[in-house]
């Protein structure tokens, strides 16, 4: 008897072929996001903003296996800007050349 090859349908992916988890996923993540969130807000200035070095440093101190690469990002600043939950702000320091990035949640 032949064999008859199966139908295959395809479904729609859910995550990037490139290992980085989708928006969505992340969003749908609250243990991640709480995580960012809480960061941001131990840290922020009167304007909300947190200065992305510190951030990562409270994350790294209070879950020292935490890691954003897990998530398909190979930076805390991307991982944040990828949830679409923060506004980021890349600002020019004392070097030209240099960058410092600060972060705000966009419900504040």
């Amino acid at each position: 008897m032949d064999e008859v090859p199966e139908a295959t349908t395809s479904k729609p992916q859910t995550k990037p072929t490139d290992g980085k988890r989708s928006k969505r996923d992340l969003c749908c993540d609250t243990r991640l996001i709480n995580i960012l969130r809480n960061s941001v807000r131990d840290n922020a200035d009167e304007d909300g903003w947190a200065n992305m070095g510190a951030c990562g440093a409270l994350i790294k101190r209070q879950y020292p296996d935490f890691d954003a690469r897990t998530y398909g990002y190979p930076t805390f600043t991307k991982l944040y800007e990828a949830t679409e939950l923060f506004d980021i702000d890349k600002r020019k320091s004392g070097s030209a050349r240099l960058l410092d990035v600060y972060v705000r949640d966009k419900r504040n």
